[in-house]
């Protein structure tokens, strides 16, 4: 992948990959993407040496406990709670449940490694297979839609979930360079404005530049 992500591509990248010759039922299909999930976030702590209690943490990440003993930067703490946040997304938190349209948030994480806060641009496209001249942008892959984009329109790839990407895009009367994103930035933060922000589907974007 050409573009960059924002630090969160190989943090939250989602496998549902499997054998040709097995095809999972949905619970099967959940199960594996929570796993997955708990694994991301576990191996934060298990790099930065974290003395694992349980036998799930000790079978998963054996040759965890050294120092510094779990003791995590501040933009590694925003990619646990990113991840925490995906895990209730996705319906994989004791007590909850995956809800189709509901008013879920998932945080998009911009900057990083002294780089431009949002690495690359895209263009809204392929909306004529659907009917309409614009997409609904969500707050998370299954939040609500809280703004629509039209077809052609360019905007800011700042982050990536499976098949999802996080987009900061101008409000109106706004540009692109007041999103304030196209800088470099060296440390992980939530995107929270000026511009409008959400999750739109990848196969609707078209790399432009980055």
């Amino acid at each position: 992948m050409s573009f960059r992500m924002a630090g969160l591509s190989a943090v939250l990248a989602l496998s549902f990959a499997v054998s040709a010759l097995f095809t999972p039922s949905p619970v099967a299909a959940q199960v594996s993407h929570c796993g997955d999930l708990w694994h991301q976030r576990n191996q934060i702590f298990a790099d930065a040496g974290y003395c694992f209690k349980s036998a799930k943490g000790k079978a998963a990440f054996p040759h965890a406990c050294f120092p510094p003993y779990g003791k995590i930067s501040a933009s590694a703490k925003l990619v646990v709670e990113a991840l925490k946040a995906l895990e209730a997304e996705s319906g994989c938190v004791p007590g909850t449940r995956r809800v189709e349209g509901t008013n879920r948030y998932l945080p998009i994480i911009v900057g990083g490694d002294d780089l431009d806060a949002c690495g690359s641009s895209g263009r809204i496209s392929g909306l004529e297979q659907t009917g309409s001249q614009s997409i609904a942008v969500r707050t998370a892959p299954t939040g609500h839609s809280v703004a629509e984009v039209p077809n052609g329109e360019v905007v800011f790839m700042c982050d990536e979930v499976s098949d999802y990407v996080g987009i900061v895009f101008p409000d109106l009367g706004q540009s692109l360079e007041d999103c304030e994103v196209s800088s470099p930035s060296n440390s992980l933060r939530f995107y929270d404005g000026p511009c409008l922000y959400g999750w739109v589907p990848r196969k609707f974007i078209t790399l432009v530049a980055g």
